[in-house]
């Protein structure tokens, strides 16, 4: 399983909010301590890196959103046809 974020949701959801992206980047590593900088927190928001669940739903709590509001989850094909 795959997740992606809808960036068109969660950046109206976080406008809606009026946190900045380094505002929830703060809070989150205030409230989960999760060990991963900015930069590379920066990457999972524009989708350029995979998600970790765990990630996913600390953004979910701390905007008070459904994960499944902001995130698509996709199956992968993990075997190919031969």
């Amino acid at each position: 399983m795959e997740i992606k974020l809808n960036r068109e949701k969660f950046e109206k959801i976080l406008e809606d909010t009026g946190l900045s992206k380094k505002d929830l980047y703060d809070v989150i590593q205030e409230r989960y301590e999760f060990s991963i900088g900015y930069k590379a927190f920066h990457k999972l928001l524009i989708n350029s890196v995979s998600w970790k669940l765990s990630y996913a739903q600390a953004i979910s709590e701390t905007l008070e959103t459904p994960i499944l509001e902001i995130f698509e989850w996709r199956k992968e094909t993990i075997w190919k046809k031969r």
